[in-house]
């Protein structure tokens, strides 16, 4: 059965990697299948929402399967397991499909929820790549009937990218970029070590310069997905994903490693306090040093073995069964 559901899990992940380029049609797709997965009187027993962290591996690596891979590897043998990933998913369109359970005959026993600093601040939140705002509109009128692929094609965000390019970032180098500029150093080509320096400490700078509190849109939107699952008597699994720290201190100063943990700490309580009894937080932000990791933000097979433990661990209370390992 466990290498049934991991063949499963494969395959899924081929057709997500393929369809990353088509975002509207693909969270329609995505839809559908949770509608179909969840319409009968049995749906399956976890359904994972998951962004890169759960999805990004490199081919040369010895073992190249994904973090959702591993964790159906590590769920108990006979548990079915059903995947919604996508780049960036935040609260904000997981919730637009959560809502989908007010409808659906079933529901599963635990959702799995990434819960990443970086999808709860404006860098992403203002961003039209990665905002979901239009796609999260798209899911609540399909779920309510009103399905218009008309409006879909005539979607443009090509103004709003333009705006939000335009806005100032926050910086903890006192570094004055706005969005569109941190872009564009982001996407260059360093042709020496200097410039990589540089561009590593835009990039940290920009992933990381915002502080969360509890009336942070980004927090906002979490604590009501946490509490909306609590409402529809869903038990959760967050996962808040490893940090590289140790490149973050470097970048950017000895202060940042406590603004990035202060950080964390809004997130953990945010879900705890929304969500309740029924949810659990896996906080896996500092469990890793720098070699863990592939690039700036995903981790190498151990790290992502290690992880998919932790949200397997936790999740087997909600199946009433032990763990693969413990």
């Amino acid at each position: 059965m466990r290498a049934r559901t991991v063949h499963h899990v494969q395959t899924l992940e081929a057709r997500v990697r393929y369809r990353l380029d088509a975002p509207g049609d693909n969270q329609l797709r995505q839809l559908r299948g949770l509608e179909r997965a969840y319409s009968g009187r049995r749906g399956p027993d976890v359904l994972l929402f998951g962004d890169s962290a759960s999805y990004w591996t490199m081919p040369s690596e010895p073992d190249s399967r994904a973090m959702l891979q591993m964790l159906a590897a590590e769920l108990p043998s006979g548990t079915s397991l059903h995947t919604v990933v996508g780049p960036a998913y935040s609260a904000r369109i997981i919730a637009a499909f959560a809502a989908g359970f007010r409808r659906w005959r079933s529901r599963p026993r635990v959702v799995v929820i990434p819960a990443t600093l970086l999808t709860m601040m404006d860098v992403h939140l203002e961003d039209p790549r990665y905002n979901y705002v239009a796609a999260s509109g798209w899911i609540a009128d399909a779920l309510a009937g009103r399905d218009d692929h008309a409006a879909r094609k005539r979607h443009s965000d090509r103004a709003a990218q333009d705006a939000f390019d335009r806005l100032p970032a926050p910086s903890l180098i006192g570094a004055r970029r706005t969005f569109g500029e941190l872009r564009l150093i982001g996407s260059a080509t360093p042709t020496t070590r200097w410039q990589q320096v540089v561009r590593l400490r835009h990039m940290m700078d920009l992933y990381n310069a915002e502080r969360l509190d509890p009336d942070s849109k980004g927090i906002a939107q979490l604590a009501a997905l946490a509490r909306l699952l609590s409402e529809l008597e869903i038990p959760s699994v967050a996962y808040i994903p490893p940090i590289n720290y140790e490149v973050i201190v470097k970048a950017l100063g000895a202060g940042s490693r406590q603004h990035v943990a202060c950080n964390v700490e809004v997130v953990e309580s945010a879900i705890r306090e929304a969500g309740g009894s029924r949810a659990q937080v896996v906080n896996a932000a500092f469990d890793h040093a720098a070699q863990g990791f592939l690039d700036p933000l995903h981790l190498k097979a151990a790290g992502r073995v290690q992880l998919a433990r932790r949200i397997a661990a936790a999740c087997a209370g909600c199946l009433d069964v032990r763990p693969v390992r413990a």
